[in-house]
């Protein structure tokens, strides 16, 4: 019977769902859950990493060397945030430089949905474990 078909379909597409959720769980410790890191807003440096990175990039540190020093020089002076986790801030912010760079530089949503798409935000949060604060 189509039914039975259509039953096994939906089925099938449910089970694709929560083995795509299941994938998308992180590290419950990484580079940022330590107890220092998780004492900052790490919402404020998150958005500094986009402030700090892009005055590096416009400030002429285009390469990812020189890129990657700058941004954490200035994540760490204006943060407080350990080296490990200033790194998977910068290592983000290189990503979405690298994919992403007209939709970050002009467009916060499409800048997100950029970085999405192009793995920058799971490599983020698997380099920084869950950093889900209150």
């Amino acid at each position: 019977g189509d039914a039975d078909d259509t039953a096994a379909g939906d089925t099938a597409a449910a089970d694709d769902t929560a083995a795509a959720g299941d994938a998308t769980e992180y590290p419950a410790e990484g580079a940022c859950t330590n107890d220092a890191d998780m004492a900052l807003d790490l919402g404020v440096v998150g958005e500094k990493t986009s402030d700090i990175a892009t005055s590096c990039y416009l400030g002429g540190a285009t390469e990812d060397a020189a890129y990657i020093t700058c941004a954490t020089e200035g994540l760490i002076a204006e943060t407080g945030v350990s080296e490990g986790c200033a790194d998977c801030y910068v290592q983000n912010a290189l990503c979405a430089k690298n994919n992403c760079l007209v939709p970050c530089l002009s467009d916060p949503d499409a800048c997100t949905e950029c970085r999405d798409e192009n793995g920058c935000t799971d490599a983020f949060f698997n380099c920084s474990g869950d950093i889900t604060q209150e």
